[in-house]
């Protein structure tokens, strides 16, 4: 891996970074139009990063992982719109709430999302198998 290669994912992560700092996070479902970059562009760069950590580096690895299957949370606009205003409407409490009827349509978004975080965690994981696996045969 060359040195530009991990300075592009460094950016790419730093802003990555930025827009979960001012993201909800008590709630599901962001929208990707957040993003600077694509998710495949993110996740790319979070695997390089993850490829150039030395062993030791463990709390950064976390990080880097909890950043992967933080990318399931960013969906498409229009189901973050149904998605937020769906958990407004269940968590308001109040049976005669407008959005009421979008609870149901957001209970199905929430269940997608954490669906494509149990797939990006098996990503993740098998990736660091992988990698670590290579270098046992260095």
């Amino acid at each position: 891996m060359n040195i530009k290669q991990i300075k592009v994912a460094e950016k790419i992560i730093n802003d990555y970074v930025q827009v979960i700092q001012i993201t909800d996070t008590s709630l599901y479902g962001m929208p990707e139009s957040l993003l600077q970059y694509s998710k495949q562009q993110i996740k790319q760069a979070l695997f390089t990063a993850l490829a150039d950590l030395h062993v030791d580096e463990v709390d950064l690895r976390e990080s880097l992982i909890h950043g992967y299957l933080h990318l399931a949370q960013f969906i498409p606009d229009e189901q973050a719109e149904i998605t937020h205003r769906g958990q407004e409407a269940i968590l308001s409490g109040d049976i005669n709430h407008p959005d009421l009827e979008l609870g149901e349509q957001a209970v199905r978004i929430i269940n997608e999302i954490k669906s494509e975080m149990e797939e990006l965690k098996a990503e993740v994981n098998a990736y660091i198998i992988r990698k670590y696996e290579e270098q046992q045969h260095e």
